[in-house]
């Protein structure tokens, strides 16, 4: 027996925004790119998933966005 109708509740919509920063180097036949990546830029926290089973947790999130990431790599073409 369903308490709510089916596709009657939804959760919020979830925003994340992800920059990559990239310069290349050249130098004769060598090339070296640097990259800066930012994920989750704003530190959203949006949910991705809600405890669907009635009882005392109903609706208790889950699991949320992971919080903001930053990652400098590069890569070196020969």
């Amino acid at each position: 027996m369903n308490l709510v109708q089916p596709g009657a509740m939804y959760t919020d919509s979830i925003n994340q925004l992800d920059l990559r920063f990239s310069k290349i180097f050249k130098a004769g036949q060598h090339r070296f790119s640097a990259h800066f990546d930012l994920n989750n830029a704003f530190n959203s926290s949006g949910l991705l998933g809600r405890n669907g089973t009635y009882g005392n947790s109903w609706l208790a999130p889950l699991t949320i966005i992971d919080a903001s990431l930053v990652k400098v790599s590069g890569q070196w073409d020969f």
